[in-house]
């Protein structure tokens, strides 16, 4: 009767915490994904900018995919310094500050916004 009963907290604590995670699953991929922003806007400088101007992008949008956990994982973990960033976008009175990046890839589009076109 007790390892009955330490079975079904075990699962009750179990499902508490799945049914917590799931709530809170867009929350938790948003703050992430602010937090990426955050760093790579503080690594953007104008000789970057001038650097990254020059770099190719990728302009096929049918590879682009939605915003998955996969992606805002690699993103996290990623080496920042690929990120090809030509610009930044800031308005202040909605606490909106989005890098910029060259090219459509899922990386810029999972730190912040992109070019769609090349000029």
């Amino acid at each position: 009767m007790k390892s009955k009963r330490i079975i079904f907290s075990i699962s009750i604590a179990m499902f508490f915490l799945v049914g917590i995670g799931l709530i809170f699953n867009g929350f938790i991929k948003n703050e992430i994904v602010k937090q990426n922003q955050t760093t790579l806007l503080k690594n953007l400088n104008k000789n970057e900018i001038t650097k990254n101007k020059r770099k190719k992008g990728q302009y096929n949008f049918s590879e682009v995919h939605s915003l998955g956990w996969n992606d805002v994982a690699n993103s996290s973990i990623a080496n920042h310094k690929s990120y090809s960033g030509i610009g930044a976008i800031a308005i202040p009175s909605v606490n909106l500050y989005l890098p910029i990046g060259k090219g459509l890839s899922n990386y810029n589009m999972s730190v912040g916004g992109a070019t769609m076109r090349e000029n």
